[in-house]
């Protein structure tokens, strides 16, 4: 089990001790929320895109280790958001950014006037990432309405990516 998998347990055995211990110290029986709350999706969110970034990082350091550093792949953070981020490259971006907790964005941005002062670029349409909550409060990541397989949407945009930023 993943670090990351075991912090996620605790934290609702944690969450379920803490109301348990309230109900006996108030004498006050208190249900957990059977909907999640606006609070639980901006934190499945939140993780959501840090298993983003970590997968797309890892698989980036395995092509630039063997592409070597000409046409490199980069990932920086998108300041002012607490987990956006892009890849870069040759002037090309694979943007990922929250739009709302649930909602991910991703678009691709060619800045085909690198040496300009114009600021003129083409942007395709976003694809938009949906966390929807499935059976037993689990949120599903899904696009166009079927469930996703992360290593499949790392694939999938990788080789778009890189494809789309060859010099």
């Amino acid at each position: 089990m993943l670090q990351s998998e075991k912090n996620k347990q605790a934290n609702w055995i944690k969450d379920l001790v803490r109301l348990e211990q309230d109900m006996e110290a108030t004498g006050q029986i208190s249900l957990p929320e059977s909907n999640p709350s606006s609070e639980q999706l901006a934190e499945h969110t939140f993780e959501f895109m840090c298993q983003l970034r970590t997968a797309f990082t890892a698989n980036s350091a395995v092509f630039n280790h063997i592409k070597g550093f000409l046409g490199s792949l980069r990932i920086y953070g998108i300041a002012d958001t607490k987990a956006d981020f892009m890849l870069f490259r040759n002037g090309h971006k694979l943007i990922f950014s929250v739009k709302e907790p649930g909602l991910i964005a991703v678009c691709m941005k060619f800045n085909d006037q690198m040496l300009s002062n114009k600021t003129s670029t083409s942007t395709e349409p976003a694809d938009f990432i949906k966390g929807i909550w499935g059976p037993f409060s689990e949120l599903q990541w899904t696009y166009n309405d079927q469930k996703i397989n992360i290593d499949y949407l790392i694939r999938y945009y990788m080789t778009v990516f890189v494809k789309n930023s060859v010099k």
